[in-house]
C-alpha cells in the first residue's frame, strides 16, 4: 500500500510540474523545450534495468 501511495504522489507532483510548465511557458518552443527536458528527465530516473 505505501509504495502504491508513494507511486500516487509522484504521479500528482509529475502532474503539477507540467501543468506548471505550460503555465509559466509564454510561446510553443518555450512549452516544446521544457516538455523536451522532462522528458529526458524522466527517462533518466524511470530506467527498470
Amino acid at each position: 500500500m505505501r509504495k502504491a501511495g508513494t507511486h500516487c504522489q509522484g504521479v500528482e507532483s509529475a502532474a503539477d510540474a507540467a501543468a506548471s510548465v505550460f503555465a509559466e511557458a509564454d510561446t510553443t518552443d518555450a512549452v516544446e523545450s521544457r516538455l523536451a527536458d522532462a522528458m529526458e528527465w524522466w527517462n533518466r530516473h524511470t530506467r527498470w534495468e
